[in-house]
């Protein structure tokens, strides 16, 4: 129990740390704000600060997907625990890939931009399923219904990124951001809903 709480809050706190300085790293670059999506940024002088924000992120992702894991339910639900441990790979990878490549042979920029975007893409997805799956785990009262709710809007807005149609035209980076807000509040609140949860 004690474990649960203490590993718990570290989730929380490490999600929450990375969403305060994705912010504080948006406000130091105020131009371009719609279109630029938060990778971007993880290069140049705020760099070291954001990459630093995603490897403690995927290490709460990674945390959140154990306890889900060990929480009791029906297997198909505790699934969303290990989609969550994929995507902490992805968001690492997603990192690690804009960051300097300690390696003699160095890949192309190409080759490292196909791996980011793969990377990106495959944390959105297998993040979005977590959330679904894990849901009926996480909140066992009528609060599930608003929360299916809120992860429509999210998933909604995801499509809406990347399909960005004509008259949302410059706006990914925006969507991109909101996207990740609400993913990392659902995580958040999730942390802490196992943290006072007795299971």
């Amino acid at each position: 129990m004690k474990q649960q709480r203490l590993w718990s809050g570290a989730a929380a706190a490490g999600c929450a740390l990375f969403l305060a300085t994705a912010v504080a790293v948006q406000i130091a670059h105020p131009h371009a704000v719609a279109a630029t999506p938060i990778s971007d940024y993880l290069r140049g002088p705020t760099g070291p600060w954001l990459r630093g924000a995603y490897y403690v992120f995927a290490a709460s992702l990674a945390l959140l997907g154990g306890l889900i894991i060990g929480t009791a339910g029906p297997r198909r639900y505790r699934c969303g625990g290990a989609l969550l441990i994929v995507t902490a790979f992805c968001v690492f990878v997603v990192a690690y890939t804009y960051s300097p490549w300690p390696l003699p042979a160095q890949p192309t920029r190409t080759l490292r931009n196909h791996i980011h975007l793969l990377s990106a893409t495959l944390a959105f997805s297998t993040v979005t399923a977590a959330m679904f799956l894990a849901t009926p785990l996480v909140w066992r009262d009528r609060g599930r219904r608003i929360v299916y709710l809120y992860l429509g809007v999210i998933f909604f807005d995801e499509v809406l990124a990347a399909v960005e149609p004509a008259f949302l035209a410059g706006s990914f980076g925006a969507l991109e951001k909101l996207a990740i807000a609400g993913i990392v509040l659902w995580l958040i609140a999730a942390a802490l809903r196992l943290r006072a949860s007795r299971t």
